[in-house]
């Protein structure tokens, strides 16, 4: 019987081990793919030598054995973050969160989620977590090339950063006095067990977030709001088809939609003669366009309007025509906020935006065989770019709380 039980153990004890062995034998694949596919793009390596590529893609190697999946992507973004390339990223599906989202209110960050335990501390200014202070922790994540602050609750990254090895997270907030929250790590919490804050009222900006695009006459009717949410319309898929040779399921890929977004997409020509037609009424007197959470696209979905707009003259004139932006607008919308100021007189009104000047589809991807991590990189070198509003408005948390708008207040006011 005891032979039979030793018999047993080791021969768990090598299948473990040879499991483990296959495991690190397919990251090693996974990683010769990456490196494979990221050595043919010779623009890619403007700050980051491909010998040292070479070099830190060997050193994971020597280590798989002693990671999990998690730390493997972490690294991984480490050595992305040395390329100085933010349209370089690598995506991994099934994260861990704990149980709290943040919102970025001029340089200060604040809970607008929490479970639902912890709702009294909704709208407390975070100030640091496990002792950290919040803008050294933000630091931190940004060094590795991670694109949001709202990855502060990612349970790995925490971890990977040394800031926390427990399922207890100390939450340092202030709202009239300091106070510390010691918030556990809850493994299978729903969206819905989350306490947020609901304002006071919806802004206007924030309505019909499930449509591309819309207009609303605005202050009694003496403006056009036109409300920009995604790049792309029916007409723009036809043109890729045509030209490209685009079917369906390309398209969708390529902005990140369903497939079946693409045969529902909304025509744009009907649009835009209608809203070209708002100004023969002379009680409309300018022109909002909100790209605000524009989350994808391209230009040429919107060139046609833009050159329509240009000739408009009693509107393509100063403080009649404003574009409404914050940091949450895509590349896409960067480069539409371009073409305006190009060939229009636009006044661009609310927070500076840092990104490339590209359209989605200057992007491609990869993905590697064994861990399904999807490669997101440029086809070809992209500048990066900031572009600063003439007129700077920074939202609040008591903006935020009482569904206030004032970057769409500023414009009102010119």
């Amino acid at each position: 019987m005891k032979i039979s039980l030793l018999f047993l153990f080791v021969l768990l004890i090598h299948t473990s081990s040879f499991s483990q062995n296959v495991k690190v034998e397919n990251w090693k694949i996974d990683l010769d793919s990456l490196q494979n596919g990221l050595l043919q793009k010779d623009f890619l390596f403007h700050h980051f030598s491909k010998k040292d590529f070479k070099g830190e893609v060997s050193l994971l190697k020597k280590d798989l054995c002693l990671y999990n999946t998690a730390t493997i992507y972490w690294r991984l973004m480490q050595i992305f973050s040395l390329f100085k390339d933010s349209n370089l990223q690598i995506f991994k599906d099934n994260f861990n969160f704990f149980p709290f989202e943040v919102e970025r209110f001029k340089n200060d960050y604040y809970i607008t989620k929490i479970h639902a335990d912890y709702s009294s501390f909704l709208s407390h200014k975070l100030i640091a977590i496990n002792n950290i202070p919040i803008n050294r922790l933000i630091k931190k994540i940004k060094a590795i090339n991670v694109p949001s602050y709202k990855a502060i609750a990612n349970k790995s990254l925490l971890e990977f950063l040394n800031v926390s090895k427990t399922d207890t997270l100390t939450l340092t907030v202030f709202l009239n006095k300091k106070t510390n929250i010691q918030l556990p790590f809850i493994d299978t919490f729903l969206e819905e067990e989350l306490a947020t804050i609901i304002p006071k009222k919806i802004p206007l900006y924030k309505e019909k977030s499930d449509r591309w695009f819309w207009m609303y006459g605005i202050n009694f009717g003496q403006q056009v709001f036109f409300k920009y949410n995604v790049g792309l319309s029916k007409e723009f898929f036809t043109k890729m088809k045509d030209s490209l040779g685009w079917n369906a399921f390309v398209c969708a890929k390529k902005y990140n939609i369903r497939s079946q977004s693409v045969y529902d997409a909304p025509t744009f020509t009907d649009f835009t003669e209608n809203l070209i037609r708002k100004f023969d009424k002379k009680r409309y007197k300018k022109l909002f366009v909100d790209l605000r959470g524009n989350t994808t696209g391209s230009v040429l979905a919107i060139h046609e309007l833009i050159n329509k707009i240009a000739k408009l003259k009693r509107i393509n004139k100063r403080n009649k025509l404003f574009l409404l932006v914050d940091n949450t607008i895509s590349s896409s919308a960067i480069v539409t906020i371009l073409a305006f100021k190009k060939n229009t007189n636009a006044i661009v009104i609310g927070e500076a935006v840092t990104g490339t000047i590209n359209n989605t589809d200057m992007i491609s991807d990869f993905y590697l065989p064994n861990s399904g991590f999807k490669i997101s990189f440029p086809i070809k070198k992209l500048d990066l770019i900031t572009i600063t509003p003439s007129i700077i408005v920074e939202k609040t948390i008591h903006h935020y709380i009482n569904g206030i708008d004032p970057i769409l207040q500023k414009a009102l006011d010119q």
